[in-house]
């Protein structure tokens, strides 16, 4: 008789155990961290060498204010600005925030497609955002990828620079939006003194049935300047963001969608050994694949703990289309099968993973359970706590308020294994600290 598999075990077990869940218990409390008055989203959090923890998060103006005009004519109506909070007590509480973008407005921004923060062994900050731009060579709006940076802890941000040229095409007659070129769902992230920004670039498209390419800038002194862009993928879905995270030497981990030609949209993961110049193959996370004629707008989160990789991500294969984990113990050259993290939800997306001391993991997500005697369920960020690889999982907890409308948690951890979360409530940005795992 033929004995199962290693992997297969092993994504057995983390099915097992995913899937004894117990009914969430009270919501931790949590504290405002954007101002009051104000419309927030996208949050993202970082914690820095020294301990300062940064969250960064999408301004939308005041409440109840009329939405911005856009800085050029034709112009996409999300003109907003990036802006971060430092914390000097662990996440507890968090200061003013400070506009990281000099030209004010000048941010496209969504939940799908935010801003994301690095911070480099030096301590410095690395924003990459996606501005809003007219085309030299057709006059018509275009996507760029924009980067600043701040070596004074947050208080100040150089200009905002572009990390690529415009390119010269017209997808205009074709592209959502009415743009020309679009370089956006980015994500930067840092090891050591080298800064890497990687985005999903339209420039190769000819017709919306094109996929979009990954492009990569990377930076050796720290942001002070960046290598010309370079291609690193192509037939990437155009809409689902791009992450990354950093391993140990000079590895990478890069999570993406992959689009095939029979237009199935896998969540993969791959590794580069150079320090993000070039990467292996893709690694398609599970056999369950999801065939959609469309964007889905969903990204692939990876952590990174030494040899073990984690990933996450949105999966609609079947009903309910729900968040899915994966595991890997080789450095990422194999994962073990798709588990589901909240079969009980009518809906989960929006994962967020991190690794934590002595091989346990945290994963946020936003879901909504089955409504109770037709009342509609609000959506509610919920937290689990992973040990031994994933193979065991803590019971579900419900980290916003009950009865609010809550999601996009991100998470960070502090060197005492203590976990900062922040998530936006209605529209505010708020985030607790959970203490260190014990045992």
């Amino acid at each position: 008789m033929r004995q199962p598999s290693l992997a297969a075990l092993f994504a057995a077990t983390i099915a097992t155990a995913l899937a004894a869940i117990v009914p969430p218990g009270t919501a931790t409390a949590a504290t405002p961290v954007s101002p009051e008055g104000r419309l927030a989203s996208s949050p993202h959090v970082m914690v820095a060498p020294d301990g300062t923890v940064y969250a960064l998060w999408v301004d939308k103006g005041a409440k109840g204010a009329p939405p911005p005009k856009p800085p050029e004519p034709g112009q996409h109506p999300a003109n907003y600005d990036v802006v971060v909070a430092r914390s000097t007590d662990g996440g507890a509480t968090f200061g003013a925030p400070v506009r990281a973008n000099q030209v004010a407005g000048e941010v496209w921004a969504f939940p799908t497609a935010p801003p994301r923060l690095a911070i480099s062994d030096r301590g410095t900050l690395h924003i990459f955002y996606t501005g809003n731009g007219l085309s030299p060579a057709n006059n018509k709006p275009v996507l760029t990828p924009l980067y600043t940076r701040s070596t004074d802890g947050g208080r100040s941000f150089t200009p905002g620079r572009p990390l690529a040229p415009v390119p010269p095409g017209d997808l205009s007659a074709f592209m959502h939006g009415g743009y020309a070129e679009a370089q956006t769902f980015g994500t930067i992230v840092a090891h050591g003194t080298t800064v890497q920004a990687l985005w999903i670039d339209t420039r190769d498209m000819k017709t919306d049935t094109d996929n979009g390419a990954l492009y990569t800038a990377i930076s050796t002194d720290d942001g002070a300047s960046f290598a010309t862009e370079s291609a690193v993928y192509d037939a990437v879905c155009p809409c689902c963001q791009i992450t990354a995270a950093p391993g140990p030497g000079n590895t990478l981990f890069m999570g993406s969608r992959e689009v095939s030609a029979d237009g199935y949209r896998d969540s993969t993961v791959a590794r580069s050994d150079d320090g993000g110049r070039t990467f292996g193959p893709r690694i398609r996370l599970g056999t369950e694949r999801w065939q959609i004629n469309g964007c889905p707008l969903k990204p692939t989160v990876v952590a990174v703990d030494g040899p073990r990789v984690y990933a996450a991500s949105y999966n609609g294969a079947s009903e309910p289309g729900g968040v899915r984990f994966a595991a890997s113990g080789d450095a990422g050259r194999s994962f073990s099968e798709f588990a589901r993290v909240h079969p009980e939800a009518a809906v989960s997306d929006a994962p967020a993973l991190v690794a934590l001391p002595k091989g346990r993991l945290a994963l946020a997500w936003h879901g909504k359970l089955p409504a109770a005697a037709g009342a509609p369920s609000p959506r509610t960020v919920f937290l689990r706590i992973g040990s031994d690889d994933g193979r065991r999982w803590n019971d579900i907890t419900p980290l916003s308020e009950p009865g609010s409308e809550a999601g996009y948690p991100t998470l960070a951890t502090r060197k005492d294994g203590s976990i900062v979360a922040l998530w936006v409530q209605g529209d505010r940005i708020v985030g607790t600290v959970i203490p260190p795992q014990k045992g």
